[in-house]
């Protein structure tokens, strides 16, 4: 079974993320429209540029790499944008490393509304 869910971003339409069952992965196909915008959203693993439209990870999957099951076999941009990332009320207590991310994730965000 698939369910899906569109990816926006400063209103446009990304693309889509699919979540498949059976293989235990999701796959995330960019719209044509937005590839033509050239905003690289994740320049390394997916970029726009790539001749490909459909990007999987499955070597994220738990039982292919326990070490990596933090991202549940999403693709990293859409795993860095979940909301527990910079959900800081689950923590004990606040570290100096704890801190430091959640400054970069400022960074990051003030750099977005920035561009837009």
């Amino acid at each position: 079974m698939m369910q899906a869910a569109e990816v926006k971003i400063w209103g446009k339409l990304a693309g889509a993320v699919a979540w498949d069952a059976d293989n235990g992965l999701a796959i995330f196909e960019y719209d044509p429209k937005f590839k033509v915008l050239g905003w690289d959203l994740a320049p390394l693993k997916m970029p726009v540029s790539d001749s490909r439209n459909q990007f999987s990870f499955p070597e994220l999957r738990k039982d292919k790499n326990f070490g990596y099951d933090t991202f549940k076999a999403l693709p990293g941009l859409l795993a860095d944008a979940l909301p527990d990332n910079m959900d800081i009320t689950r923590l004990n207590e606040l570290t100096t490393s704890d801190l430091h991310r959640l400054n970069k994730y400022l960074k990051a965000y003030k750099t977005l509304l920035a561009l837009q």
